[in-house]
């Protein structure tokens, strides 16, 4: 895991090949909709691209508490296309003009404090992902950013989150720091 301070992990689209964004597992109806409430992190993405939270609202229903890669980003133009189906998926992951926006759950209730097992799970699903997409695609992806999960809202110390995710993460794996 390589650790970095003071960068936008909003500005790093054009050379990641994934962006993690750190959630709350919540979820509420609006107009037939299941919708995560978004804040911070999760927040700055969903002002940058509203169908996200839909999009992950759905995905929380359907899958729980595990990462998910809520869409893919465009390099050129930074638009999104939504993760609704395999196809997609399967096109965007092998395409090296898109950068994979995944969610990495942090805390199961927004307004809740951050869970350490659930960071903990979230680092270890996230890293078969990526050795999975790395397999079965034949393209690695050697950079992956992560804000650093649940030391904003969450309140969590950063070496306490440190400590649990620095052995699962390896050096793919950058975590940003405010």
């Amino acid at each position: 895991m390589i650790e970095t301070y003071g960068i936008d992990i909003f500005d790093q689209i054009s050379i990641a090949d994934a962006i993690c964004i750190t959630t709350n597992c919540s979820t509420y109806m609006q107009n037939n909709n299941i919708i995560n409430p978004m804040g911070a992190l999760a927040g700055a993405a969903a002002s940058r691209w509203q169908e996200i939270p839909t999009i992950y609202g759905n995905q929380i229903f359907q899958s729980g508490a595990v990462p998910v890669i809520l869409g893919f980003i465009s390099k050129q133009d930074n638009s999104i296309f939504a993760n609704f189906n395999s196809h997609l998926e399967k096109f965007s992951i092998t395409n090296k003009n898109f950068t994979a926006l995944i969610a990495f759950p942090t805390m199961y209730k927004i307004g809740e404090p951050a869970s350490l097992s659930l960071i903990k799970r979230s680092a270890e699903l996230l890293a078969e992902m990526i050795n999975n997409i790395s397999n079965d695609s034949n393209l690695a992806w050697n950079k992956i950013y992560l804000g650093a999960p649940g030391i904003g809202v969450g309140g969590l110390k950063y070496n306490d989150v440190k400590n649990i995710i620095s052995p699962i993460l390896d050096d793919r794996f950058i975590v940003m720091q405010k």
